[in-house]
């Protein structure tokens, strides 16, 4: 009942802002390629490589570790993929919908399960706002609906992530 009234929620408010005017300042809208770190739930932890070109942007993140204790050595691999789609825009702050994908295989949990190499998939969407502090760096804000694990034990929760980023082109 609860994950019912939260999509219920999120529908509504993406609606009535998909049904808004566009702002005037997204055709003014640049290329920008920005590195930097992001650690999300449904999109990835680690370095993070982001294209944003006029009214979307593609950001990857990956985190590859090793890890060898006295059982077992094993490689976890943390990689997520999001693609963001700009409703508005301004000097200081923007606002979008963000749909995100990540694979993890290994983790932090996965010292206690049998399986050290499991792979888990997770999916996200929801509003993200991206807080121009300087014109260089960027602070990105994410609260959305998530669906975890969904190779093997499919649960669903919130999703969250935060994201810094250096624009290193404009």
């Amino acid at each position: 009942m609860k994950n019912s009234i939260l999509i219920l929620i999120m529908l509504l408010s993406t609606i009535s802002i998909f049904a808004q005017k566009d702002s005037p300042s997204i055709d003014n809208f640049t290329s920008k390629i920005m590195i930097g770190t992001s650690f999300g739930t449904t999109s990835g932890s680690g370095i993070s490589a982001r294209y944003v070109s006029n009214n979307s942007g593609v950001t990857f993140t990956i985190l590859p570790n090793y890890v060898r204790n006295e059982n077992f050595s094993h490689t976890n691999l943390n990689m997520g993929l999001s693609y963001n789609y700009y409703v508005r825009t301004n000097r200081y702050v923007d606002f979008s919908m963000k749909v995100s994908a990540r694979r993890q295989q290994g983790g932090f949990f996965s010292y206690w399960t049998d399986n050290p190499d499991r792979v888990r998939v997770n999916l996200g969407i929801g509003p993200e706002i991206n807080f121009h502090l300087l014109p260089e760096i960027d602070v990105d804000v994410h609260l959305g609906y998530g669906l975890y694990d969904i190779t093997k034990s499919l649960n669903s929760s919130l999703s969250a992530s935060v994201g810094f980023y250096y624009n290193i082109y404009q």
